[in-house]
């Protein structure tokens, strides 16, 4: 059975990195987020002091979390593409869902915008973000070929392929004529 508990390394302003449990669904309670510690206590932090909540596999990223690692190219994920400027001036890029009822109000859920990233997910308060903008859509409509019916070869071609073919001998004849006059070679 799965647990409803997941992993979370979170960033917070003057406090060091903290290591917990949370239910995903359920964290937020009023202003505040609602954590379990790994010494089994519940602790209550204010929203506006998280930077960022990171959704891990493991609790030995430490201080390497939110480092960027590749080149900086254009994700891979469909979703909106976001680069999230925090109070601090701390930087934030990832890719936003194109669900708009996954969009609550109280935060920013990205995926990491680079595969190697060592985190899965990270939600950014609402109170921690001073700009957010949108650096691209990826995947859509757009990429997606349509395909169209095809066509008689009558609709499309004209008379093209529709006359009955001609004879070698008539063919001959009408080449000539289909250039127009040949004029002499002054050589």
């Amino acid at each position: 059975m799965p647990s409803t508990r997941k992993k979370v390394l979170i960033r917070s302003r003057g406090r060091p990195l903290l290591r917990g449990y949370l239910d995903p669904v359920d964290f937020r309670e009023g202003g505040d987020l609602r954590f379990l510690s790994l010494d089994g206590q519940v602790v209550r932090l204010p929203a506006a002091d998280v930077k960022g909540v990171y959704f891990v596999g493991s609790f030995e990223v430490g201080e390497r979390l939110g480092e960027r690692k590749g080149g900086g190219s254009r994700p891979r994920l469909q979703g909106l593409w976001v680069r999230v400027r925090l109070h601090d001036h701390e930087v934030i890029e990832g890719v936003l869902a194109n669900n708009l009822l996954e969009l609550d109000g109280a935060g920013l859920t990205l995926a990491p915008a680079s595969v190697a990233a060592d985190y899965q997910r990270v939600y950014v308060p609402r109170e921690a973000i001073a700009e957010a903008l949108v650096l691209g859509v990826i995947g859509g409509q757009r990429g997606k070929q349509r395909t169209r019916p095809a066509a008689s070869a009558s609709e499309g071609q004209g008379e093209l392929f529709s006359r009955p073919a001609a004879s070698s001998e008539d063919e001959t004849r009408s080449v000539p004529a289909a250039l127009g006059p040949v004029a002499d070679d002054p050589r």
